[in-house]
C-alpha cells in the first residue's frame, strides 16, 4: 500500500451506530451485529468497528480540512463481531482460573478477522506543464483491492456488486480464487454527502483473514519467445460485465493466451440500443517457439467463439 503512495493511519477501533446509518447499512448485514463497550471513551462511539471506513473517513475529512488536496490513507486492524459473544464476568487475581473458567474465557472471546481498506480523493496527478489534472475515480480502488489479492499470490476476479456504502453502478466485488473477499468502487453520493467528503471519493476494504496467511506467491513463467498480438471488439448486451467477457476469452484462448486488456467501451450508433462494443488487446505467445500465424488465427477464434457461447457476444465489424 505504502508503495502505492497510501499513508498508514491508525485509529481507535469504536464506532457509532450513526456512522452505519449514514453508511447506509442494512438492518440485516453482519456491520450490524455490534458489541457494545461497558465503558465507552465517548458516548457517540460506544461499540467496537464492525468496518474500518468510518475511522479512514473521518480521518480523511480532517485531512481535507487541514488543507490537503490530494489523500489517500489505508489501515490495517482487527474487526469486531457479536456473533456467538458470550461476555463473561471478569476474574479475579487471587487465584489462578480454572479449566472450566478459561473455556468460559475463550468463548467470550469475539470473532476478530484482520481487515485492510483505504480511500482515496483528488487527484491521481497533479496539474503541471505536462498536462491537467487527473483526478483519481472508482476504478483507482478497485485496482488496488487488486493489488492486495495479488499480493498473496491469489486470483483476483472483479464482478459487479451492490453493497453499502458504495455507488451500485461503480462499485465491485473483489473475489480472491473464487471467493468474496471484499468492495472496492466509488462512495454513493447519499454517503459522501452525508460524512461530509467530496464527490467521487473511492474506498475499498478487504477481509484478509479471508485471504489466508500461508500462501506462497509463485514466480508466472517467463518466455523469451515473440508475442503476438491482436484486437477484437464485440457487441454484448450492455448488462455483460466486461471481467466476464474477458474471462470467455482466457477461457477460449488457453494457455498461449499471455493477457487480455480492455481498451475502449464504445455505446451508440451503429451499436444496437441495449448493447454495448468492448475492444480488447488480446496477447498470445508460446512458451517454446513463436507462434505461426495460423496458430493464432486459431487462437483469436477460439477465444471469440467462447465469448460467444458465453456472453452472446458477436464480432464487431
Amino acid at each position: 500500500m505504502a508503495e502505492h503512495d497510501f499513508v498508514e493511519i491508525l485509529s481507535y477501533p469504536f464506532l457509532g451506530s450513526a456512522v452505519l446509518d449514514h453508511m447506509g447499512v442494512a438492518n440485516e448485514d453482519s456491520r450490524r451485529n455490534l458489541i457494545a463497550l461497558v465503558n465507552p471513551i465517548s458516548e457517540e462511539e460506544p461499540y467496537l468497528r464492525t468496518t474500518l471506513l468510518p475511522g479512514l473517513f473521518a480521518t480523511l475529512k480532517r485531512n481535507l480540512g487541514r488543507g490537503a488536496k490530494q489523500v489517500a490513507l489505508f489501515e490495517m486492524g482487527s474487526l469486531f463481531f457479536s456473533e456467538g459473544f458470550q461476555p463473561t464476568v471478569a476474574l479475579g487475581v487471587e487465584r489462578a482460573p480454572s479449566a472450566q473458567e478459561l473455556e468460559s474465557l475463550m468463548r467470550s472471546i469475539p470473532h476478530q478477522p484482520q481487515s485492510v481498506a483505504g480511500v482515496l480523493t483528488g487527484a491521481r496527478e497533479s496539474e503541471s506543464w505536462q498536462g491537467k489534472a487527473q483526478p483519481t475515480s472508482w476504478s483507482d480502488a478497485i485496482a488496488m483491492a487488486r493489488t492486495v489479492v495479488e499480493t498473496v499470490g491469489a486470483k483476483v476476479d472483479v464482478r459487479a456488486a451492490d453493497m453499502a456504502p458504495w455507488h451500485p453502478g461503480r462499485g465491485a466485488g473483489i473475489y480472491a480464487d473464487g471467493l468474496l473477499v471484499g468492495f472496492a468502487g466509488e462512495i454513493h453520493p447519499r454517503v459522501l454527502k452525508a460524512v461530509d467528503l467530496p464527490p467521487r471519493t473511492s474506498a475499498f476494504e478487504i477481509d484478509l483473514d479471508l485471504l489466508g496467511n500461508s500462501r506462497a506467491r509463485v514466480a508466472p513463467l517467463f518466455s523469451t519467445q515473440p508475442p503476438a498480438i491482436q484486437d477484437v471488439a464485440l457487441i454484448v448486451a450492455n448488462s455483460i460485465p466486461a471481467a466476464d467477457l474477458i474471462s470467455a476469452l482466457k477461457r477460449g484462448g488457453g494457455s498461449e493466451l499471455e493477457s487480455v486488456e480492455l481498451f475502449d467501451r464504445y455505446e451508440g450508433e451503429p451499436i444496437p440500443a441495449g448493447s454495448i462494443s468492448l475492444a480488447f488487446t488480446l496477447t498470445f505467445r508460446a512458451a517454446d517457439r513463436t507462434l505461426t500465424g495460423e496458430e493464432v488465427a486459431v487462437l483469436r477464434a477460439s477465444a471469440v467463439n467462447e465469448a460467444r457461447e458465453s456472453c452472446g457476444a458477436t464480432l464487431r465489424g
